[in-house]
């Protein structure tokens, strides 16, 4: 009988947990650009009030995986009309995701910059069928993941033995790099962005004097996470 009252006790406390709406996750900055969440479980789409949106937080270990969960602005297709002579959504139907080590720091703290180094070349991604998503889920993790190394840069940032990239040891090679000691966390971002171009400028190749778009990247999302090195 005991056990029976601890168990519905145990029941009726989680019934108190209060759910997360969907607008308590979704926000944008001072710039309008749509944020990050993350998680050690994996986050279900449209389902913000459930269970594992009760794990977001912003520091893991080595070894978990982490859930990042970003939100839009708008959908994807609201995007196009970003760039009067250029937009990689809407010319190219592509956009893209990478991520980003943050120095920590003169005196060891964590920056509260968004802006840092890429450890490897992002992933592109396939707009075409997705217009109309206002959101996404990327993972990094030993086993699943979105972010593969390269061929040339295994052995400098040493990933998982499926080539997922390994967060500790990128965050060491990203160290030894700029000449620091090793940390005892390390501040990654998450970017996802789209190309576009308003303006044009002229460059002489094969001798001739040509027009190029000049084009920038257009955040749609970001957000960082810290890792617990030692």
């Amino acid at each position: 009988m005991k056990k029976l009252i601890a168990a519905t006790a145990s029941i009726s406390l989680l019934a108190m947990v209060p759910s997360i709406p969907a607008k308590a996750q979704r926000q944008l900055d001072e710039d309008g650009v749509g944020n990050c969440i993350f998680a050690p479980v994996k986050l279900p789409f449209g389902k913000e009030g459930s269970a594992p949106y009760r794990q977001v937080t912003n520091t893991f270990n080595p070894g978990q995986t982490v859930y990042a969960r970003c939100y839009y602005r708008g959908t994807l297709g609201s995007f196009r009309n970003k760039g009067r002579l250029y937009n990689s959504i809407r010319n190219d139907q592509a956009y893209s995701m990478n991520l980003f080590w943050v120095a920590p720091l003169a005196d060891g703290s964590i920056s509260p910059s968004q802006n840092g180094k890429a450890i490897t070349r992002g992933v592109s991604l396939n707009a075409g069928d997705a217009m109309d998503w206002d959101g996404q889920l990327f993972t990094f993790g030993s086993e699943i993941c979105e972010i593969t190394v390269p061929l040339y840069d295994r052995e400098r940032l040493k990933p998982y033995p499926n080539k997922c990239l390994n967060l500790k040891n990128a965050a060491r090679f990203m160290e030894r790099r700029i000449g620091l000691s090793p940390q005892p966390y390390a501040k990654f971002c998450v970017r996802v962005w789209h190309l576009a171009s308003d303006t044009q400028k002229w460059s002489y190749s094969n001798d001739s004097w040509q027009r190029a778009n000049v084009q920038s990247q257009r955040p749609m999302a970001r957000g960082c996470f810290i890792l617990q090195l030692d």
